[in-house]
């Protein structure tokens, strides 16, 4: 299945190759970024978790528009350039424990 920017649509939603639209986190829905399948484990609004514009083109995240988070690098589909923006995460898994605790 090729995925693009458009495939996603607001809020967390997924359109399949066959026209269904179905929530992204209830497809098993994984992808490959730095040489291994990743799985998307959770979305977030991009504008209430800081991300005002696309780091491409500039443009306003729209409404509904969100991030992908796996677990080594999150995804930001830009519906204006139609780019898949990724960007690898820096929080390790002992600087996260240590944010927790």
């Amino acid at each position: 299945m090729v995925i693009r920017a458009d495939s996603f649509l607001p809020r967390g939603k997924l359109r399949m190759p066959d026209g269904e639209i179905r929530n992204l986190l209830d497809t098993d829905f994984s992808m490959e970024y730095d040489g291994e399948i990743r799985q998307g484990l959770a979305w977030v609004d991009a504008k209430q978790h800081g991300l005002d514009a696309c780091p491409m083109c500039d443009a306003e995240c729209p409404e509904g528009a969100f991030i992908l988070i796996t677990d080594i690098h999150i995804l930001y589909p830009c519906w204006v350039c139609n780019k898949l923006v990724e960007k690898k995460t820096k929080t390790t898994e002992t600087k996260m424990k240590e944010e927790w605790q």
